[in-house]
């Protein structure tokens, strides 16, 4: 499986627990709440299955120049992974240190630098 089908697999798949979670549990709880990670983990789906775009497609040399137009603010975390940000996420990391973490250590997320757009 290509790296995008993969993308769409993991898209596909995060949403349908979304909606199993909100069928079984009711619309009441919390988006990626206890419930929703159960689903996921009795599903049998991949722990991380919120990997970025830039994660997915970092193979491809015309998707990593669209995702430094679209995602210019690198963020490092504790396990050293570099994850890019849309100016709206930064905006909220900014505002909120917490509201972003790393989805494989769960460490905070530290802004490094801003790619250059010229």
């Amino acid at each position: 499986m290509e790296a995008r089908e993969k993308y769409i697999a993991n898209v596909v798949s995060h949403e349908v627990c979304h909606l199993l979670a909100v069928h079984t549990f009711g619309k009441d709880i919390r988006p990626h709440g206890k419930e929703f990670k159960q689903l996921v983990r009795n599903l049998g789906f991949p722990k991380c299955i919120g990997m970025s775009k830039t994660d997915v497609f970092k193979n491809s040399k015309a998707s990593i120049n669209q995702s430094k137009k679209t995602m210019p603010y690198r963020y490092k975390c504790g396990c050293s992974n570099d994850v890019g940000f849309t100016i709206q996420q930064h905006n909220k990391q900014v505002a909120d240190s917490h509201a972003y973490r790393c989805t494989s250590c769960k460490g905070d997320l530290t802004y490094v630098y801003t790619l250059s757009l010229l």
